[in-house]
């Protein structure tokens, strides 16, 4: 009968056991938020930061580097501030998503090891 109960898990090992493959699938997925946030930033920033060129042969500037409203040859709608902070703002959401699964996979990282009894 000792042989059974040490064989069959604990309920509190069964727990543990889920904390642990929450924290390990929660820590993948903010993985994926933040590389997603990356990739949206840098996005933004190429938008906003690098001149571009036209296939006529336009030159234009960044829209960081030229406040002034662009028309004609340097018309891009992609580069213009009502699209740009729609993209920033587009950005944000997996920057908190981000963080906010980080934070949970640590938090749950965390209560694994208490329940374990590990202490580093």
């Amino acid at each position: 009968m000792d042989e059974q109960a040490q064989v069959a898990p604990s309920s509190g090992d069964v727990r543990v056991e889920q904390y642990q493959r929450d924290a390990e699938r929660i820590e993948k997925w903010s993985i994926f938020w933040v590389l997603v946030a990356i990739a949206m930033w840098v996005w933004f920033l190429y938008l906003l930061l690098v001149p571009h060129e036209f296939p006529s042969g336009a030159r234009c500037h960044a829209p960081l580097f030229d406040l002034a409203e662009q028309t004609g040859g340097c018309y891009a709608e992609m580069r213009q501030w009502p699209a740009l902070l729609g993209i920033l703002a587009l950005a944000v959401v997996p920057s908190i998503v981000g963080a906010a699964t980080t934070l949970y996979a640590k938090i749950l990282f965390r209560t694994v090891r208490h329940l374990t009894g590990k202490s580093a």
